[in-house]
């Protein structure tokens, strides 16, 4: 600012923005983001401009404002588009050009964004096509962290599918890759997603294993995000097991870390594993009152979509949480009868 180096400036502010979001202080990560689109905008910067605005997409996603997150990526997506050369995505596959090469890794970031929100919204195979474009954009660049990070995002997609084999075979190939890049966040992801993958095939043992690996490694890192999917998938493996004093334990602390972070993903669906471990117990009043603030977190979110497509999605994916409020109030009314 002394030296009025505005690219400067707006490149910092978007850093600091960064630092804010791993952090999980989203509301303070926007201010900057905010400031820092601005100053590029003046600018005419429209790559950083982009960039800046798949930022913001972010904070919106994580926040639960499916609409505004989804309105940013496909903003962000079309600025980048305009900066090719062909003004096409195809610059981006096969022999890129070296003008195009720091535009198409910007792009293959936000396609992985992307796909994670269709995944959010239950379009599962929106989210594969989205993410396989992505990845054939992270092979043509070459990019052992980008490779991992997005076979680790269709490894999950498959997962949401009821698919653990084939999510399996994708870890098997992120993980080398995210371990030749030392991206040991997403490391930490895969070998949850291994554990999930053995949970979903029966094996709640090994797939403890694979949890404690992944926690030890989200510690290290401070990522919380991750954390909190690994406790949450920790206290189903030990409700699996009728282990209910430690599966109350996991979802406490899964519970504390999404309240922090103001994550409302993750949040309903650790009331909803919660709920199904106190069923298991035959407390079906405690189990009732989760599912109730889970389905009241839900409501919320779906408030927020203005497409008739995307509410109808979003709550299909929420099937089974309002299906288990239906039987517990069955159960809690059987017992009161008799």
């Amino acid at each position: 600012r002394a030296e009025n180096d505005r690219l400067g400036e707006a490149r910092t502010l978007n850093a600091i923005g960064g630092a804010y979001g791993v952090l999980a202080d989203q509301g303070v990560a926007l201010s900057f983001y905010k400031q820092a689109e601005a100053i590029l905008k003046e600018l005419n910067d429209v790559r950083r401009q982009a960039i800046t605005i798949k930022n913001i997409g972010v904070v919106y996603d994580d926040w639960g404002d499916l609409q505004t997150a989804k309105d940013k990526y496909l903003e962000s997506l079309s600025l980048f588009k305009l900066q090719l050369t062909t003004k096409d995505l195809e610059s981006c596959k096969g022999k890129i050009a070296g003008a195009d090469t720091s535009l198409c890794r910007s792009i293959a970031n936000t396609l992985d964004n992307v796909g994670e929100l269709y995944n959010t919204l239950g379009e599962s195979q929106q989210a594969l096509n989205t993410l396989r474009d992505g990845l054939s954009i992270r092979e043509s660049l070459n990019q052992p962290q980008g490779i991992g990070a997005t076979l680790s995002r269709i490894a999950y997609t498959h997962l949401l599918q009821n698919e653990p084999t084939e999510a399996l075979k994708y870890c098997e190939r992120a993980l080398p890759y995210s371990r030749k890049a030392e991206d040991l966040r997403k490391v930490g992801s895969i070998l949850t997603f291994i554990g999930m993958s053995k949970a979903a095939l029966n094996e709640p043992d090994k797939a403890r294993e694979y949890y404690q690996q992944a926690l030890k490694l989200q510690e290290e890192t401070g990522e919380l995000r991750g954390k909190g999917i690994t406790l949450d998938q920790m206290g189903r493996a030990y409700a699996l097991k009728k282990d209910f004093e430690r599966a109350r334990e996991s979802f406490v602390a899964a519970l504390t870390i999404w309240q922090k972070i103001k994550d409302q993903e993750w949040e309903p669906r650790s009331l909803y594993n919660s709920a199904k471990a106190k069923q298991q117990q035959g407390d079906f009043t405690s189990a009732q009152l989760q599912i109730e603030k889970a389905i009241k977190i839900i409501e919320s979110r779906r408030s927020t979509l203005n497409s008739l497509q995307l509410r109808t999605s979003y709550f299909a994916n929420k099937e089974d949480i309002y299906k288990l409020d239906v039987d517990l109030k069955m159960q809690l009314s059987k017992r009161e009868s008799d």
